[in-house]
């Protein structure tokens, strides 16, 4: 199982990019096989945070409520994970903490990979980043 990064669904749902096709590809193939991928509860507030930021806030709902029908079960943020993530944070300084967090979720859960066009976790040896547009070329 991958995390999917915050990103790929603001890309999926926004305006023209050369990541949106990319990013709709990929969650159309999420929604056909569950088990591929998760989010972690950190993930889902910011992609409601990106939409409140927008003032889009009734947009941004909707989507939310759409993905928690395709994530019923987010990966929780506990006090486990934010120790991990500090550590995390402490080995990579440059990182910011929302992505450390995210490292601690695919770290402790043991997931295969994280899904996102963010590059910053590419400093993180133990971290496999899976990039969009590399898998949907």
């Amino acid at each position: 199982m991958k995390l999917i990064d915050a990103n790929v669904f603001v890309y999926a749902r926004g305006g023209p990019h050369v990541y949106r096709e990319p990013c709709r590809r990929l969650l159309a193939d999420i929604q056909a096989d569950p088990e591929e991928g998760n989010v972690d509860a950190e993930v889902l507030q910011e992609v409601i945070y990106v939409y409140w930021y927008r003032r889009q806030l009734e947009r941004g709902l909707e989507y939310l409520d759409r993905l928690l029908v395709l994530f019923p079960m987010p990966l929780p943020v506990t006090g486990d994970i934010i120790a991990a993530a500090r550590d995390v944070l402490s080995a990579h300084p440059r990182l910011e903490p929302r992505d450390a967090i995210h490292a601690a979720v695919v770290l402790n859960h043991g997931l295969e990979a994280i899904i996102s066009a963010d590059r910053a976790f590419d400093q993180i040896s133990e971290i496999k980043r899976l990039d969009p547009l590399e898998l949907y070329p």
